[in-house]
């Protein structure tokens, strides 16, 4: 530059005219070293725009109420915070901090339910167990759309998640099958316990022909009992019948009626369910339970209770399942008060009573006409002597299977069991039974020289047989159906009793004798033989035919101390006498013909049916003077007034005097 500066003054120079230049050294500014630190802002994190892929890492903190809609995939250890809408989610926690409406846990429930989608309806209800472990409500939960409601955590119970404790007066949880959403078909609950400690009707109901409910680890906590049933389900006649539910690891405690299933189509119950002490009940009066199914679990009644009662079925089967029973309460009981029990099944599994003081007399029950049971392959334990595996009661006959029993060696021993079966299907292979079972089937085991059918009934350990056979090789086996049919009981190969239905006899061929002396009637009240015959020849015979009563006469025979003959009247009447002894006598008048002043009154110890009888009396003792016999001066149905006179002209008596009155 310098240079360049010099040169274009001189140049200058030249051609201009002469002036005067000073020149002057430039200015050079002094060295300064800047040092430039860059500016830094706070970083702010943002997610990406709309409709773009978005990736987060590092530590986030949410706070507040925040939305995420789409698709969003957390990874990592976990969220923190409280959930409360999630896609079809909704959370429902201690201390509500979801903000949900009403104001206790029922209500909450409630709300989150309300708020799920309508198309498609229902979703899952997620309950946070809290730090006590359970919730306390009066508000009933209902559930009008499909929903899964289950609990996290571990409650009060352990395997039952969380407790929830309803203190109301009504229903704990209600499954409803009609509402605006197509109701609750399909609706899953499962990993809680429920506990009654107010006045609470049923714990869980199913109702309003709901479909496919299934209620799967839920717990009857113990406590209170629900005064109607922990489970009930069919209760309405609205929207139909309940079909297909299912109760899987179900425990219930201490309940007098732990399931009532009424209007109830296909209902499971799957193994792991307990039933404890806990009474149940299929149908009622009105409504009918079809299609029942058990498969496993465990199943005890309370003492003197019974586990299973059928008041109006189609079909309970149940298969391997262990029942224990208690006291005179049964495994399974079809009452007389039932509207139908129609089949009742029971395969596998056992029924003991080992747990308990008391023994059972009957283990299954039937009073109820028309009802087939099915019972086969079950062991019974513990059930004492005199205790039976079945009983019918009902006047119709029933159709009755009993296969491969077996039972220990202080089982059944009697066969009263089989009172009214009409039909059974044995293959018991030596297995502890009854004193006597069927050897076969209902069918004919042989057949007779005569062509009739032959039956043959053992005992268990082979020693008796007794054959029943009919010689008609028409009608086998039915008594009294058509001309010369006959039905025959043979024992040891001679009859001993045959039934006649020409003329309705009954013949015996060897003398009838109760099987303890003087502990069985001839007749009854109710139903007394009519005339007796007593002979020596088919003709030649004694008739004895009571006369009509007004009222029951009770005819006692004292002991005549020795063998004497039995003395008859010929009176076309009656014949009875009374006696009256020792009455003390009179004195008469100390004139002939003098009588007492006052007559002897002789009392009778009964009261007569009338005063148509005649008198006897005779004197005892040594007399004073000559007195006359005794004579009888008037008669009533009680007394006899009875004197005598003196021979001579002085008084004259008799100690006593004997009387006896003969009805006419």
């Amino acid at each position: 530059m310098k240079r360049l500066l010099i040169f274009f003054l001189l140049s200058s120079s030249a051609f201009a005219a002469p002036r005067d230049y000073k020149l002057y050294p430039p200015i050079i500014p002094h060295f300064h070293a800047i040092k430039v630190t860059p500016l830094i802002f706070p970083q702010v994190n943002t997610f990406c725009a709309a409709n773009l892929a978005c990736t987060v890492t590092g530590a986030w903190t949410f706070q507040a109420n925040n939305t995420f809609t789409g698709s969003n995939t957390f990874n990592g250890a976990g969220i923190s915070g409280n959930c409360t809408i999630i896609n079809k989610i909704r959370c429902v926690s201690e201390g509500n901090p979801q903000g949900w409406a009403g104001s206790d846990f029922g209500a909450w429930v409630n709300a989150a339910i309300q708020s799920l989608p309508v198309a498609p309806t229902g979703g899952e209800i997620e309950v946070g167990c809290p730090s006590t472990g359970n919730f306390v409500y009066t508000t009933t939960i209902l559930i009008d759309r499909e929903v899964h409601l289950h609990a996290t955590g571990v409650g009060t119970q352990g395997n039952g998640g969380c407790l929830f404790i309803y203190n109301g007066s009504g229903m704990g949880i209600q499954v409803y099958g009609v509402g605006a959403f197509g109701g609750a078909t399909g609706s899953l609950l499962e990993n809680f316990s429920i506990a009654n400690t107010g006045t609470g009707t049923v714990g869980i109901d199913i109702d309003q022909g709901v479909y496919g409910v299934t209620l799967r680890g839920v717990t009857d906590q113990p406590g209170t009992a629900w005064s109607t049933a922990f489970i009930r389900v069919g209760n309405t006649l609205t929207g139909g019948q309940v079909t297909m539910t299912t109760l899987d690891h179900v425990w219930v405690h201490g309940e007098p009626h732990g399931l009532v299933s009424l209007r109830n189509y296909g209902l499971n119950i799957l193994g792991g369910s307990v039933f404890d002490q806990s009474g149940m009940q299929f149908g009622d009066a009105t409504h009918l339970t079809a299609a029942a199914a058990i498969f496993g679990g465990v199943y005890t009644g309370a003492a003197n209770t019974t586990v299973m009662t059928v008041l109006n079925s189609q079909s309970l089967n149940i298969y391997g399942a262990d029942m224990e029973i208690d006291g005179t309460g049964y495994a399974v009981d079809c009452p007389s008060t039932a509207t139908a029990c129609g089949s009742i099944t029971y395969h596998g599994g056992r029924v003991a009573t080992a747990s308990f003081s008391n023994q059972n007399t009957y283990i299954f029950d039937n009073n109820h006409g028309g009802t087939s049971w099915d019972i086969r392959n079950v062991i019974t334990l513990g059930l004492g002597a005199g205790t039976f595996i079945f009983r019918n009661q009902a006047a119709v006959p029933q159709i009755v299977l009993l296969v491969g029993l077996i039972t220990d060696t202080t089982g059944p021993t009697d066969t009263n069991a089989y009172t009214n079966v009409i039909s059974y299907g044995h293959n018991f292979g030596g297995t502890l039974l009854p004193t006597s079972h069927w050897k076969g089937s209902q069918q004919c085991d042989g057949v007779v020289a005569s062509g009739g059918c032959l039956w043959t009934l053992n005992d268990t350990a082979g020693v008796r047989t007794t054959i029943l056979r009919s010689p008609d090789t028409v009608n086998n086996g039915q008594v009294g159906t058509t001309s010369g049919s006959q039905f025959e009981l043979i024992a040891g190969g001679n009859i001993h009793q045959r039934i006649n239905s020409t003329d309705l006899t009954t013949q015996f061929f060897g003398a009838p004798v109760p099987n303890v002396a003087g502990t069985i009637d001839l007749g009854t009240t109710l139903l007394p033989f009519g005339n007796l015959w007593l002979g020596t020849a088919a003709t030649n015979n004694f008739k004895f035919a009571p006369a009509a009563t007004a009222a029951a006469r009770t005819i006692n025979i004292p002991d005549p101390t020795l063998t004497t003959t039995l003395g008859l009247s010929y009176n076309a009447t009656i014949g009875y006498y009374v006696s009256k002894k020792g009455t003390a006598g009179c004195t008469t008048a100390a004139s002939i013909g003098g009588i007492c002043a006052t007559p002897i009154t002789v009392t009778w110890g009964v009261t007569l049916p009338n005063t148509n009888y005649s008198v006897v009396c005779t004197p005892v003792g040594a007399p004073t003077s000559t007195p006359s016999n005794p004579y009888a001066i008037t008669k009533s149905a009680t007394t006899v007034t009875v004197n005598y006179f003196a021979i001579q002209a002085v008084a004259a008596s008799w100690p006593a005097i004997d009387c006896m009155a003969i009805l006419d």
